[in-house]
């Protein structure tokens, strides 16, 4: 959903995970949709009614012998949220006092009470929602309700957006929240000043008071011609040991959409795992549009996914939005593509956007890099540290693919050039800059790897790919 927004200042921050047992995700992750429903399964209202123009955004959960899906409907002004139930999944039967919530406080006063997440906590059931003021500022509120039928608002946000200039600093929304342990665990979007739009994550004890990650965004747009060069959202996670997965919304340059998944073992770091739309069996109601997802978890290890779903190509409303639902296995096969697709690769002939250069966790497994990119590092070298840069230059595939030049590596911290060198053979690589390297600068450091030459899998592989790849990446971090 497009999301309109203002400034003002966040909420503390701080670094924190999901788990303390981390574990680096292969490369290639389970995960198999097994079974799509040909229909929808929740409809559009009656022309006039408060859903007739587009029901999406469904948030499906376990609740008293029941299971309860919040769901935002648009009359073509105003977008609002209601309840459904049902006791299988696939037969929905609408409240009859819908909708539930709808714009009223000062904060939340236009547009939108919807777009939210709901999940049982402490025997009650809380709903995260976005709401837009008067001044066009979205933000995250919070709902609760004992049956579902009656949701009583706090009269403030509980995350607000971030500081000007800063990755959510102009909107947040598209909130999702999970339960680990004794936290409760929120990933959101948020939206800068360019109307990029990226996740992530926010940590709580009690649903009213959040602290939002240090190292976010958790996830970011994907390069030139990717499923979600023009920004992601909407995301659902879940847990299945030993990974998080989260399926997310991707939006495409011509504005269709679908979902793409991304696994981590700690819930804060991420690798995408597919630069195309994971959804095949599309249907005439949705062979445009397929996002919104919300994941529940079944007595079988299997899962279930509810999904908006509609036949118009727009970033936001009016896409004659209805409400699909498949089954999702998270268990083998499912093979990603032979690559580490944790970062953003270059299609053949063009540039990646500006928006990130190629990505992987630091410190992580080896990733996949294209021609142009970089990384964060969020503190300066202590006593006795360096930053340590290795990973593999394949110059037998470049050689391969028809490149005979020598292969130049160029490093960059915050803009300064720091290590070069030439290669004209396979090397594994290290390069140490070490702390009188970087005098001056302050953190988080901007690390760039840069190369004049890049190569294409599909000159050499009878699998189609049209990225450009330079070279492996297995470290980039601060060691003694």
């Amino acid at each position: 959903m497009l999301l309109l927004a203002g400034c003002n200042e966040p909420p503390r921050d701080a670094f924190f995970t999901l788990s303390s047992l981390p574990q680096e995700p292969a490369t290639q992750a389970p995960f198999r949709i097994s079974e799509t429903t040909g229909a929808p399964v929740l409809t559009r209202g009656p022309a006039g009614a408060w859903d007739s123009v587009d029901v999406l955004n469904p948030s499906v959960i376990r609740f008293k012998g029941k299971l309860l899906n919040f769901y935002s409907g648009f009359d073509g002004e105003s977008w609002r949220t209601g309840l459904a139930t049902s006791d299988d999944g696939m037969h929905w039967a609408k409240f009859g006092g819908n909708p539930v919530l709808s714009p009223g406080h000062s904060w939340d006063s236009q547009y939108i009470a919807a777009n939210g997440a709901a999940i049982a906590w402490k025997g009650r059931i809380l709903y995260l929602y976005q709401g837009q003021d008067a001044q066009g500022i979205t933000r995250i509120g919070l709902a609760t309700t004992s049956d579902g039928e009656r949701l009583a608002k706090a009269n403030r946000p509980v995350l607000d957006v971030g500081r000007p200039h800063a990755w959510d600093g102009k909107a947040v929304g598209d909130p999702y929240v999970i339960v680990r342990g004794s936290k409760l665990y929120l990933y959101y979007l948020g939206m800068d000043e360019h109307n990029i739009q990226r996740l992530g994550v926010a940590m709580s004890s009690d649903g009213e008071r959040w602290t939002k990650f240090a190292g976010n965004p958790i996830l970011d747009v994907g390069a030139a011609s990717t499923f979600d060069e023009n920004g992601l959202g909407e995301p659902s996670v879940v847990f299945s040991a030993p990974f998080y997965y989260m399926i997310y919304t991707g939006r495409s340059a011509s504005e269709s959409r679908d979902l793409g998944y991304a696994i981590s073992s700690d819930g804060v770091s991420w690798k995408k795992m597919s630069t195309a739309g994971v959804f095949t069996d599309r249907k005439g109601w949705n062979d445009k549009v397929i996002c919104d997802s919300t994941i529940l978890g079944n007595d079988d290890g299997s899962f279930t996914v509810w999904y908006g779903g509609g036949d118009v190509a727009r970033p936001d409303e009016r896409i004659d939005g209805q409400i699909g639902r498949f089954s999702l296995t998270l268990a083998p096969p499912y093979v990603a593509d032979g690559f580490d697709a944790s970062v953003d690769y270059l299609a053949a002939g063009l540039r990646s956007t500006s928006i990130l250069r190629g990505s992987w966790v630091a410190d992580g497994g080896s990733a996949w890099v294209g021609p142009d990119a970089s990384a964060r590092i969020w503190s300066l070298p202590g006593d006795g540290q360096s930053i340590d840069i290795s990973g593999w230059m394949p110059v037998s595939l470049y050689r391969k693919a028809g490149i005979d030049a020598p292969i130049s590596l160029r490093a960059t911290i915050n803009g300064k050039q720091v290590a070069e060198k030439s290669f004209t053979s396979d090397e594994l690589f290290h390069i140490r800059v070490l702390p009188k390297q970087l005098q001056g600068m302050t953190a988080p450091l901007f690390v760039e790897l840069q190369t004049d030459h890049s190569f294409t899998p599909s000159t050499f592989s009878s699998s189609p790919d049209t990225r450009a790849l330079s070279l492996k990446v297995s470290r980039v971090g601060l060691s003694r």
